[in-house]
């Protein structure tokens, strides 16, 4: 252990180096044995979870909280909690890890706003990866599966970028799978016909069936209504919401 300061910080072994302030009065420990030195303040006012668990705490700077996450998750949680993320286009994240970042702050009671915003960030960029993720956080992410639907590319905006084999396993699928297969010039990357079997799977059978039942309802019972692209993933994502609600 060094014991050398530096504004405030501690530089020693197994701290982390942005939470190791010498006036922090409560230490948190990650499964993987990272340790970080936090004020008791910013943990209590933003988590119940956290409150509750510190309610017996006498706040010397000894008290050790050990955590069963690890040392990443909680560095990138904490810097939400004390409000040293910044701005959220500049944080340094990809959509798998903003993802567990979300599933942490759910866990501990933590405002989701900020999160969700940084998940956000990714949706334009690969909405059908962000809403597998969510289906397999549903009913807490439902909103996000929502709000990915209406960034699937519609085939009259972009050229089909999902291949795969229909699934005649999954609930609902047989009954349109004539219709799906017909109608490839109906939005094609978001007709389930085409997705891949280990993406179809990461959804759930539950998610995949509301979503086939949401893609034919609009696609095929209502495909003489003249709608724009837009419009129709609008009206998709709302089907599908209201299939996983029932």
């Amino acid at each position: 252990m060094s014991d050398n300061t530096k504004s405030g910080m501690m530089i020693e072994d197994g701290f982390h180096p942005e939470f190791n302030d010498v006036d922090a009065n409560i230490i948190i420990e990650s499964n993987d044995g990272q340790k970080f030195r936090i004020h008791d303040y910013f943990l209590k006012t933003q988590s119940p979870v956290f409150r509750n668990m510190l309610a017996l705490s006498t706040g010397s700077k000894d008290t050790v909280v050990s955590l069963p996450d690890s040392g990443e998750e909680i560095a990138a949680l904490l810097k939400v909690i004390s409000r040293k993320a910044g701005d959220v286009e500049a944080f340094s994240s990809n959509l798998q890890e903003s993802f567990r970042l979300l599933k942490l702050a759910r866990k501990y009671d933590v405002d989701p706003s900020w999160i969700g915003l940084l998940v956000c960030r990714f949706i334009k960029e690969d909405p059908l990866e962000c809403f597998a993720l969510a289906c397999e956080n549903i009913p807490a992410e439902a909103w996000l599966a929502r709000k990915a639907i209406t960034f699937f590319p519609s085939s009259s905006i972009h050229p089909l970028i999902m291949h795969g084999k229909p699934l005649e396993d999954y609930p609902g699928f047989k009954e349109v799978k004539h219709e799906l297969i017909i109608r490839p010039n109906y939005a094609e990357s978001t007709n389930p016909a085409y997705w891949t079997t280990e993406y179809t799977q990461r959804l759930g059978l539950f998610n995949y069936a509301c979503y086939v039942r949401a893609w034919s309802w609009i696609y095929i019972e209502r495909y003489e209504s003249k709608r724009s692209p837009q419009e129709a993933l609008n009206e998709l994502a709302s089907a599908f919401y209201s299939y996983i609600q029932k």
